[in-house]
């Protein structure tokens, strides 16, 4: 069948990971990853789709930085080869294993289709339920991981290929990856387990008494490079040393949580945005004290905290434990007539991010907490409404993704509907074409099923229609 020439479709490769797909009626998106064959072949993937609704192969024409330019195939099945190269119908048609694209793989089809279970809420207001913790334990097995085994790819579609499927204990109910990626802590039952976020081996466990059922909404946010497993009630950790702490209380009329840079605290509910005190979690739980009436928390260090304030037209404020002030800087202005917007909250690098208006553009702008010089400018497209994940590495500005670490930045279809905040980067849902995930190196999705989280390695985490499964998809070469 002849491929078809409407609509036009071009793959312009912008840097060394980023393609800016145009598609003809259908507008220009910008898709990163890893590598540039790896953001090719989620281009390739999101034409393929188009090539199934019009029941007919796809030209897309290639064009790199150096003016070199090539038209590839790209089929229904998502099967890609250059224009000259382009087989008979009926090879296409063949269920050759060689040309199948890895999300219709047979293997990717054991775990069925593959769902976020993210029970994590927005915002600094948590949704949260009574539960108590009992019989603490540590690692008494290991979840045996089978690794499955799979079909060549075309050389044009490169990005994921390869799945370790593990068999989780019981049914996962409410899970979230560590800040870090080397870990994944999931609920089944009366159970909370740690695996390796590479191999799914067990790290941890300990068993949760429910009374009331009440587990059903429990909630998991970062802290300290390990989980704060938070209900209505009570509250417990797990850190990288791999222990589960003791079950501590706090007030859910009173108090609720906040997190800042990956460190939960606890604060009052009558002023959580400018707290009188902020409580770290934890078995021996750390009190920091505001240093000025009307200052907002930014983040801690552990020995020291950090504050805004509206002094002086926005200054950061160093003080200690008691709220005694050890330092102060006023926020710099990133050009002459700049006005300040927002503040858009602490990067994992702990530096402040303000947005600012300078000659009606809007800048973001990272400032070290310790002093007054400006680290970085990056220049953005709105001004205000800017959400940060719990760990400071993402920043979301309405369609722009900011990677706090590198501050580069990129662009998603559209402003989604709904944007939960994870350990890194985001879950989106509603008017972004079907992303599930959204973090600094880039959007992740799954043809198959959502995106959990991407573990150190980079590979996506995923879990099973059936919650049973986890699945960790690899790059290529790996």
């Amino acid at each position: 069948m002849e491929p078809s020439r409407y609509p036009r479709v071009d793959a312009i490769i912008r840097g060394p990971a980023v393609v800016e797909l145009a598609v003809q009626d259908q507008g220009v998106r910008f898709i990163q990853e890893a590598t540039i064959d790896a953001a090719l072949s989620r281009s390739y993937a999101h034409v393929s789709a188009i090539a199934s609704n019009l029941g007919r192969p796809v030209y897309v024409h290639v064009a790199d930085a150096q003016g070199g330019n090539r038209v590839m195939v790209v089929y229904p099945n998502g099967f890609v080869e250059p224009e000259n190269v382009v087989f008979s119908q009926a090879a296409v048609a063949a269920p050759a294993a060689e040309k199948k694209p890895f999300y219709k793989r047979a293997v990717f089809l054991v775990p069925l289709a593959l769902v976020l279970v993210v029970g994590l809420l927005g915002g600094s207001v948590w949704g949260v339920v009574m539960f108590f913790f009992s019989n603490h334990g540590e690692r008494t097995a290991s979840a045996q991981p089978h690794k499955t085994s799979t079909d060549p790819q075309s050389p044009s579609s490169t990005q994921e290929k390869k799945g370790d499927t593990v068999q989780l204990a019981g049914a996962a109910e409410v899970s979230a990856v560590s800040q870090d990626g080397k870990y994944v802590t999931y609920l089944s039952g009366k159970t909370l387990y740690v695996v390796s976020a590479q191999t799914g081996e067990e790290v941890s466990k300990t068993e949760v008494k429910e009374p009331d059922n009440a587990l059903s909404e429990l909630t998991i946010r970062p802290h300290q490079g390990g989980f704060a497993y938070v209900g209505k009630e009570s509250y417990l950790t797990w850190s990288s040393d791999k222990k589960f702490s003791e079950v501590l209380r706090y007030s859910a009329k009173d108090q609720q949580m906040l997190t800042r840079q990956g460190v939960t605290a606890l604060v009052n509910r009558d002023n959580p945005s400018k707290p009188a005190k902020v409580t770290l979690l934890g078995s021996s739980p750390k009190e920091f004290r505001t240093p000025a009436e009307g200052a907002s928390f930014i983040s801690t260090d552990g020995s020291r905290a950090y504050w805004a304030t509206s002094q002086d037209g926005g200054t950061v404020v160093t003080a200690d434990a008691s709220g005694k002030v050890e330092g102060s800087h006023k926020l710099v202005s990133p050009g002459e007539g700049a006005r300040l917007t927002s503040w858009a909250g602490v990067s994992s690098r702990g530096e402040v991010m303000t947005l600012w208006s300078v000659d009606g553009r809007s800048t973001l702008v990272f400032q070290s907490v310790s002093s007054g010089d400006i680290a970085a400018k990056v220049s953005v497209d709105a001004s205000e409404g800017a959400k940060v994940d719990f760990s400071g590495s993402t920043l979301l500005l309405g369609k722009q993704i900011i990677d706090c670490n590198t501050r580069s930045t990129y662009t998603i279809e559209m402003v989604p509907e709904k944007a939960t905040p994870l350990p890194v980067g985001f879950h989106l849902s509603g008017g972004t074409g079907g992303v599930s995930w959204a973090g600094p190196g880039g959007v992740r999705k799954s043809p198959e099923g959502e995106v959990l989280g991407v573990n150190h390695d980079g590979a996506s985490v995923l879990l099973s229609a059936d919650h049973h499964h986890m699945t960790i998809i690899k790059k290529d070469g790996e």
